[in-house]
Order: C-alpha cells, then structure tokens, then sequence
C-alpha cells in the first residue's frame, strides 16, 4: 500500500509532538472504541513501518527530517524506525540512504543514530562508511 504524503506528513508531525491532536485515521482505529488510546496507535502504526511498509517507511523518515526535530528527535528516529527498516530491509535502501546523507543534515543525524549490529554484514559495512561519527572517534 502506498500512503498519501499528507497523511505520512501528518503521522510523523502527532509521532513527533504529543501536544497536537491525533486527527488522521489510523489503521488500529475502532470505530466502537472512539475513546482508545490513539497516541498508542500512532506509535504502533510508526513501529509496524518498516517490516509491513518499507517504501513508505522510507517516505516517512524523509518526511520527518524535514519536519524541525530536536537533535534528540532526530537520534529518536534513528535508533528506532530507521534503524528497524535498515535491520529488515537495508540492501533496498543503501543507495537512497547514502544519497539521503550526503544532502541533507538531518539525515546525516539520522544515520548517525543507527546502530548496525542487527543488520546483514554487508549491509552494516557498506553503511558504516555513511556513518560520520565514525571518522569523528578515529580522530
């Protein structure tokens, strides 16, 4: 299934900031339980990304670096979605990962936050070299 922008746009703005409302539909709504818990389900629908939705989990995570995240936020999105799509599916993406980076800071941040123990050999070597705190600690 590929996700409207807007939608993506909106998901990572509620994942992002607890303070706005959750007005998107999510897919674990209930429409005989209006009153659950959706800021539970916009991190479920966040965290079910990358194995269900990969490409749009791509999106999502672009979508996001453009948003303006706090560097902790930024890490936030590494460590977890990023990381968890790169885990499951990193030889899809190396290619854009790489391009992604070298664009824009955001990213840079991003990549720097992912850990690589999880993910194939080739792809945690090939994405080292992205990774720019790596040179940083060789310094």
């Amino acid at each position: 299934m590929s996700r409207d922008p807007a939608w993506l746009r909106r998901l990572a703005e509620v994942y992002f900031d607890e303070a706005l409302p959750v007005d998107i539909p999510l897919d674990d709504d209930d429409p005989q339980c209006p009153d659950d818990d959706r800021r539970s389900s916009v991190l479920s629908q966040v965290y079910r990304l990358p194995d269900t939705e990969p490409e749009d989990c791509w999106r999502f995570i672009r979508i996001a670096t453009e948003l303006p995240l706090s560097e902790n936020q930024l890490g936030l999105l590494g460590a977890g979605v990023f990381e968890d799509l790169m885990d499951a599916h990193g030889a899809d993406f190396l290619d854009r990962v790489e391009v992604a980076a070298k664009e824009s800071p955001a990213m840079q941040s991003v990549v720097d936050a992912a850990w690589t123990m999880s993910m194939d050999p080739y792809v945690a070597h090939v994405f080292k070299a992205f990774q720019t705190h790596r040179a940083k600690r060789k310094g």
